[in-house]
């Protein structure tokens, strides 16, 4: 069975972010979606898996994380717009899972690059 990406159908919660009739209201929204949803996730695995407090000071680890949470959060804004733009391209079924798996891909990448003779 081929995999058509208009069949698929978004997270609820996105609807109105990809839905916005204007692009003042589409930016209001992901900067919502950012803040409510992404951002506790994101930080939240960070802690976990980098042992980190991503206060704005602290250790080079602490640093590196604050610098990891800010390239997943652009890239997860660069996503959901593209995805705005481009409506047939295959969907997030589960926004908090799409950011989980991004946020502990960024600590295998992380730890790969510190550690890697692992």
């Amino acid at each position: 069975m081929q995999h058509d990406p208009k069949d698929d159908s978004s997270d609820s919660m996105l609807a109105p972010f990809l839905n916005a009739k204007s692009e003042s209201l589409s930016d209001e929204l992901l900067r919502a979606i950012i803040d409510e949803h992404a951002d506790p996730i994101i930080k939240k695995i960070l802690r976990s898996k980098l042992r980190v407090s991503l206060n704005g000071r602290g250790t080079q680890q602490n640093q590196d994380a604050l610098e990891i949470a800010g390239d997943l959060r652009a890239s997860v804004i660069s996503t959901l717009r593209a995805l705005r733009q481009n409506p047939n391209q295959t969907a997030i079924a589960n926004f908090s899972d799409f950011v989980a798996i991004k946020t502990y891909s960024a600590c295998v990448d992380y730890f790969r690059e510190k550690h890697p003779q692992r």
